[in-house]
């Protein structure tokens, strides 16, 4: 592994991994701080959206990466389609982090966890948008 696919696996280990048991950790610690229902909702929407995210990230987009590294197709026909998607996510990701923060504000240790999950979102998604996305796409011809 080399490359942009060791920047993956980094990533992958770093922020994915501690991200799943984060999200359902700084869950619970909202629900024991009382926050609103607008504010779960909104949490939960975000662990959604990025349950399905980490998982096209891990099983299709990081392992065609390593592919093209080494000068093979991709194991996915709709890479370059997928890729697309998976920068709109990132942008709705922005949007879900910017909703969130002035709402976890007001809940003191709890809204503090939930700050830092975000916080690490925004560095997970810089380096994957800087350093892994694209080798991904520049390796598929675009």
């Amino acid at each position: 592994m080399s490359g942009a696919s060791a920047r993956a696996a980094e990533v992958v280990a770093a922020h994915h991994e501690p991200l799943r048991r984060w999200l359902p950790e700084v869950e619970a610690g909202l629900v024991a701080a009382g926050a609103r229902r607008e504010v779960l909702s909104q949490w939960r929407r975000l662990a959604g959206v990025l349950e399905h995210h980490l998982m096209k990230e891990e099983v299709v987009v990081f392992p065609s990466l390593g592919l093209l590294e080494r000068g093979l197709e991709p194991s996915h026909p709709g890479l370059e389609r997928l890729m697309a998607e998976l920068d709109r996510e990132h942008r709705d990701i922005d949007r879900l982090d910017a909703t969130l923060r002035p709402m976890l504000a007001e809940l003191g240790e709890a809204g503090q966890s939930a700050v830092g999950v975000l916080d690490d979102l925004r560095v997970h998604a810089a380096i994957e948008e800087a350093e892994i996305f694209p080798v991904v796409v520049r390796l598929l011809g675009g």
